[in-house]
């Protein structure tokens, strides 16, 4: 985040337009795409025990997702503050 911040900014403007447009809707269908390979990431930890069986995968996977595009509305203007959101949800995912 800190090296290039411009990287989110334009993330979370296609993110913006994909509201508007077709094509920019179907980048943004590939995000849930991403989503889907992490839910299933994350399943494949919880068969392995690593983490909690009580763990729904597929809201899990939302919530890091959720937390990504909001730190990436802070790369550009306040880098430190996204670098802040990132380090925490590796805390809360114990992968300091």
């Amino acid at each position: 985040m800190h090296a290039e911040p411009e990287i989110f900014v334009v993330l979370t403007e296609i993110s913006l337009r994909a509201q508007r447009q077709a094509v920019m809707h179907y980048l943004l269908q590939q995000n849930e795409v991403w989503q889907g390979m992490l839910a299933k990431l994350l399943r494949q930890g919880i068969v392995q025990k690593i983490w909690p069986q009580d763990m729904n995968p597929e809201d899990t996977a939302l919530a890091i997702v959720t937390i990504l595009e909001g730190a990436s509305l802070w790369a550009a203007s306040d880098p430190d503050r996204g670098q802040r959101v990132l380090t925490q949800l590796e805390k809360w995912l114990c992968i300091e």
